[in-house]
C-alpha cells in the first residue's frame, strides 16, 4: 500500500494548480493500524502508538517536511496516551471546521499541538 500511497502523492505533485501544485491543494493522510507492539501489554493490532503519515497541504494545512514523534507516557493505570482523535480533530481545524473532539471515544480532547 505505501508504494500506492506514494504513487498516488507523485502524481498530485505533477500537476500544477493554482499557487503550487496538486498535492500542495490536497491533504493525503495514510495509516496503520499496527503498532510497534510496545502497547501497555496489549499487542500489535492495538490504537495506540501506530503509525500515521500525512502528505501535502502545504497551501492550507501544516507544516510540511517534518516528523513528529509524541512523546511516549509510561504505562500503567494513569498513562496519558495521545488517541490518533486529535490528529483527526487537527487535520478538520486544518479544513475550518470549529471542533474539539472527533469521535464518541475521544480522550484526547482538542489538536495536536505540535502540528501547527
Amino acid at each position: 500500500w505505501a508504494s500506492q500511497w506514494a504513487y498516488l502523492l507523485t502524481q498530485l505533485n505533477s500537476v500544477q494548480e493554482g499557487n503550487g501544485t496538486m498535492l500542495d491543494n490536497t491533504l493525503i493522510v495514510f495509516g496503520s493500524d499496527t503498532t510497534t507492539g510496545q502497547t501497555l501489554g496489549q499487542g500489535a493490532h492495538e490504537f495506540y502508538r501506530f503509525p500515521i503519515w500525512m502528505a501535502g497541504g502545504s497551501n492550507f494545512a501544516f507544516k510540511t517536511g517534518r516528523r513528529i514523534k509524541l512523546p511516549t507516557p509510561s504505562t500503567g493505570a494513569n498513562a496519558q496516551w495521545r488517541y490518533h482523535n486529535s490528529l483527526l480533530v487537527s487535520v478538520g481545524r486544518a479544513f475550518g471546521l470549529d471542533m474539539n473532539t472527533f469521535g464518541t471515544w475521544d480522550q484526547g480532547k482538542g489538536p495536536i499541538a505540535e502540528l501547527a
